[in-house]
């Protein structure tokens, strides 16, 4: 199970446990089968109720570290778009800043000042450096958030996978109401012996 870290945050992996690990083993022993004695049932019952005990536990493990993981995935997805906000800004102004410098290299060339066209030729360069260098951020930033988008998706998976265990504690509880009942008959049983 992914932990994060305070300096690096890894990208999100879901945990590692294979499915068929989680589910509920079809090989116990029937307490509910008919001819059974009261040991032997009681037996059986408090073994299944054992196992089904573990995989809640891990059921609850897995929750809370599916719960640390979205909050993380949720961080770094807005901190993507607010890169993304910012060097659209960046390079919205960095445009018009060339704009600016085209007009003014266009006025010099018709007022002849040579050294003005050079000095704004120059400008236009640099303006141009810096663009390419916000796009090249732009792209980056897209592409985090598009990653962001995707772990998102594969958390809402994880998400149903939860609720499917969730319906599977409801069944344990069950199950518990159920040993505790046969708990309670065996002690009537041996009272009345």
């Amino acid at each position: 199970r992914m932990r994060f870290g305070m300096m690096q945050e890894p990208s999100f992996t879901p945990p590692s446990r294979s499915a068929s690990a989680r589910e509920v083993p079809r090989s116990l022993p029937d307490f509910m089968e008919v001819g059974l004695d009261a040991e032997e049932r009681f037996r059986r019952c408090r073994s299944q109720y054992f196992t089904s005990m573990e995989e809640l536990e891990r059921v609850l493990e897995d929750k809370a570290s599916l719960q640390r993981d979205l909050e993380a995935e949720r961080r770094r997805r807005r901190e993507a778009e607010e890169a993304v906000s910012v060097a659209k800004a960046e390079l919205r102004l960095a445009e018009e800043a060339r704009d600016r410098a085209k007009e003014e290299q266009r006025q010099q060339f018709e007022l002849r000042h040579e050294q003005e066209v050079a000095h704004n030729a120059q400008r236009l360069r640099e303006c141009n450096e810096a663009i390419e260098g916000l796009r090249e951020e732009l792209g980056l930033a897209q592409g985090k958030a598009a990653g962001a988008e995707k772990v998102a998706n594969q958390l809402e998976i994880a998400k149903q996978r939860l609720e499917e265990q969730q319906a599977f504690k409801r069944e344990n509880e069950e199950l518990k109401v159920q040993v505790e009942e046969l708990l309670a008959k065996k002690a009537g049983e041996g009272a009345g012996d």
